[in-house]
């Protein structure tokens, strides 16, 4: 998906560090975000029935996404030095997804 391809590219050129000729944009990314995606369950349950719902579910979306996307997280294993798994982690995902949603990258025509 767009928003998969978009995350791995975060991901690649965060781990990237100084290398990237993305670091500029990168280094003025957030390190960590507010939104649901990274609430505490005990958060989240203090939120109003509607809410709960919705943060709940955005939760689940990235770690769906995640989990889906393995297979092809494990493929990039050739173009890394360290472990796959250590790069493309759920908490690295989650600030990618974060970077993406928050940012408007998709419009109605």
């Amino acid at each position: 998906s767009p928003v998969l391809a978009l995350c791995a590219f975060l991901i690649a050129e965060r781990h990237a560090g100084s290398l990237s000729k993305w670091k500029p944009y990168i280094d003025v990314l957030p390190q960590a975000y507010n939104c649901p995606a990274y609430f505490s369950d005990e958060v989240i349950n203090l939120l109003p029935s509607g809410l709960r719902a919705k943060a709940q579910d955005q939760k689940e979306r990235v770690w769906e996404l995640h989990s889906s996307a393995a297979t092809f997280f494990a493929s990039l294993q050739p173009l890394l030095q360290e472990p796959v798994v250590t790069v493309f982690s759920h908490d690295a995902l989650r600030w990618a997804w974060c970077s993406v949603n928050t940012r408007t990258v998709y419009m109605r025509h």
